[in-house]
């Protein structure tokens, strides 16, 4: 949506023929709930997004650095590797917070996401990341940057809007952890619409419709 306003606000493009049409992502492998491991003393927070030149990662361990005044035992699970991994260390250790960052090169999101009670989704380059549409469809709490696509993605769903810089995140961490069971329950609940508002099957029918529109042929024309 904010790519639209963009394109007939700033650019004057015609209402009309601006179409938007979701993320897909493939459907989770099993439609098991996820539960979270109970008893733990702080939060496990995780980031997924590429270690690339992009200051999201920056955020996720600078919200850490300030998150860890209140929270002592609060921990950063990175799920991604990078060309600018050492960095990523760097800034961690400069940052005082090594100890409680882990880097896994490469993991499997369904990994990741099993072992962190939210995750970060910072703004980047992307303006909509797709680990935001995975984590929604999987039923991970989000603290998310009140900015562009991640704002209009996650608004609808449990999780928390915050000023995308690392004060607003670390603040984002401490709320979401005051009350994370009850998000972990919201998430996980809100699970299933996920899954059809960023399905294939939603995705290939928004597609059809808008080039019917667009050509105006009829959708069983469009579809043949």
């Amino acid at each position: 949506e904010t790519l639209r306003r963009v394109l007939v606000d700033t650019l004057a493009v015609p209402t009309a023929k601006v179409h938007v049409v979701p993320y897909a992502v493939a459907p989770p492998a099993s439609t098991a709930e996820m539960r979270r491991p109970a008893g733990r003393p702080g939060p496990i927070v995780g980031y997924a997004g590429r270690l690339e030149s992009d200051r999201a990662w920056e955020i996720a361990i600078d919200a850490l650095a300030r998150a860890a005044k209140a929270l002592p035992q609060a921990h950063l699970t990175m799920g991604r590797s990078g060309p600018i991994a050492g960095l990523v260390r760097a800034h961690a250790r400069s940052a005082g917070v090594a100890e409680r960052t882990t880097l896994l090169a490469d993991a499997a999101l369904e990994e990741v996401f099993a072992g962190i009670d939210m995750l970060l989704v910072p703004g980047s380059f992307d303006g909509l990341p797709y680990v935001l549409v995975e984590a929604l469809v999987a039923g991970v709490p989000v603290v998310g940057a009140d900015a562009g696509g991640i704002a209009d993605t996650l608004a609808p769903y449990a999780g928390w809007l915050v000023p995308d810089d690392a004060t607003g995140f670390a603040a984002g961490i401490e709320e979401a952890w005051s009350g994370i069971d009850a998000a972990w329950d919201a998430a996980q609940g809100q699970r299933a619409t996920a899954a059809t508002v960023f399905s294939p099957r939603t995705l290939d029918a928004q597609l059809l419709e808008t080039y019917a529109r667009m050509s105006g042929e009829p959708l069983a024309a469009a579809t043949r």
